[in-house]
């Protein structure tokens, strides 16, 4: 990009030399200024290859720059491309068609993300000085430079990505509800989807930004829309990504959260993890709406595989918050809870923890948490029972006898015996103490049953038997169990 005619256009870039030129002229002839910085910004080596598209990720061709011996410091070059059509965008700032030309320059012949981003937040400086005037065009200027940026990183990646997202969103805010509203109209041009509910609209949304634009209520109720209507846009294309920061945006208007309820009701059965579902569940509870909790924890307990050694399983306190939430409904949700509990875990531990928890209080009315949980979200809704009885009934606790417990009872025996076998057949002497607790506890579950202690005498015996090698355990349980 040389300066003058008769020089060959592959000559090495000028943009240093250019921006000397720019400022030393710009006071004395504009115009020339102007002249010599447009035709310097050029970069023939990037423009004469389509290939040759992100050099700052690495994207050219050797074989491009394999005709350029000496141009292996492109990336330098490109920074001082950048450096040169920032001195111009801060010089033009006052001038509307300057400022379109320079920008128009800088789209065609910046490739590189990094430097138009670079280039974006130099012309937001420029515009929002800490003292004397905002320059509305040149902010402008930098919001549609950062539009650029998002459009070209959306699918090639870059490192910078959710600094260039924020920071977007930061110069929409202020340029105004306009822009906010257009990067929320257009957010699939823009951003991913858990990009568009996170940091984008969740942003825009947050008492922060509604307080610096002071908007009137008219306004308010547009963004919400805009907000709403991308939530369940996002929600239905990403469900286990977006769902929550969905309905946290629809919360306030029932018919979207109703909507976005349900998408996370279809994608539960296919696409969603337990635990995001649980994580949907609590929220659910946490606002208020103790039913739709209930569902969802009932559909994430479809997806909760426990084996019988899994009792460190980081699953364990969302099943004991889904059926301490079933309880505190009442004891037909309690009823459909304890069968998907039964068939999905097989941690004897886990099973016994709830079934005592479940029998302490009668069900409809609050049942004690295990300690480790996030007390945040458990404030229980106090029903009345949900089977109809009321009255008498409700405030009697559960029978192990009865259903729906005594299927609790009896699996959680079945995972004692079936436990108490597989840690047998592959102990080792310093486990022995260990074991001796854990039958501990199984017999505290076992003695619930009503034949209880005869099967627990007869789960004794049979290792006796089967185990009499291990002279030293067997030792052990006889002085502790009989």
């Amino acid at each position: 990009s040389g300066l003058g005619i008769g020089i060959h256009p592959e000559s090495i870039p000028m943009h240093t030399f250019a921006r000397f030129m720019f400022l030393a002229l710009l006071n004395y002839y504009p115009d020339l200024a102007y002249e010599v910085g447009l035709r310097a910004m050029r970069l023939p080596i990037l423009e004469d290859h389509e290939d040759a598209d992100d050099p700052v990720n690495g994207n050219v061709s050797s074989l491009v720059l394999s005709r350029y011996p000496r141009w292996f410091t492109l990336g330098h070059i490109e920074t001082q491309q950048c450096a040169l059509a920032s001195t111009m965008l801060s010089a033009a700032k006052g001038e509307v068609m300057r400022l379109r030309t320079v920008l128009e320059s800088a789209q065609r012949h910046i490739h590189s993300s990094s430097h138009l981003f670079k280039l974006a937040q130099d012309a937001f400086r420029f515009a929002t000085p800490e003292t004397g005037p905002r320059h509305p065009t040149l902010l402008s200027v930098a919001f549609e430079l950062g539009l650029q940026v998002m459009r070209m990183t959306l699918s090639s990646l870059n490192w910078r990505r959710r600094e260039m997202v924020r920071w977007l969103v930061t110069c929409a805010t202020e340029v105004g509800v306009e822009a906010l509203v257009s990067i929320m109209q257009n957010w699939y041009q823009l951003f991913t989807p858990t990009e568009a509910t996170g940091p984008v609209a969740t942003t825009i949304m947050s008492h922060s930004t509604i307080m610096r634009l002071n908007l009137t209520f008219a306004q308010q109720e547009e963004l919400s829309g805009c907000a709403r209507t991308l939530a369940l846009q996002c929600a239905t294309k990403d469900p286990p990504n977006c769902a929550l920061n969905a309905l946290t945006l629809c919360e306030n208007e029932a018919l979207a959260f109703e909507t976005a309820y349900q998408i996370v009701i279809d994608a539960a059965s296919h696409i969603m993890t337990s635990s995001q579902l649980f994580t949907i569940a609590r929220y659910m509870e946490h606002r208020g709406y103790p039913t739709r909790a209930y569902k969802l924890a009932m559909l994430a307990m479809k997806n909760v595989h426990l084996a019988y050694n899994q009792d460190t399983h980081p699953a364990i306190n969302d099943i004991h918050w889904a059926c301490a939430l079933s309880h505190s409904l009442g004891k037909t949700e309690l009823s459909n809870m304890i069968p998907l509990l039964v068939k999905n875990v097989q941690c004897a531990t886990v099973l016994s923890d709830i079934l005592r928890r479940c029998s302490m209080t009668a069900p409809g009315m609050s049942c004690p948490h295990p300690s480790g949980e996030n007390k945040h979200h458990h404030h229980h809704h106090h029903h009345r029972s949900s089977n109809g009885s009321g009255g008498r009934n409700s405030v009697k606790p559960l029978s192990y006898d009865r259903p729906p417990l005594r299927q609790l009872l009896e699996a959680a025996v079945a995972a004692y015996i079936n436990t108490t076998h597989s840690r047998l057949t592959h102990i080792s002497p310093r486990h022995y103490g260990d074991f001796i607790d854990f039958l501990g506890k199984a017999r505290d579950t076992f003695i619930l049953a009503h034949d209880g202690h005869a099967q627990f005498t007869q789960l004794v015996e049979n290792m006796k038997l089967a185990y009499k090698g291990k002279k030293k355990l067997m030792f052990l349980v006889k002085e502790r169990f009989g």
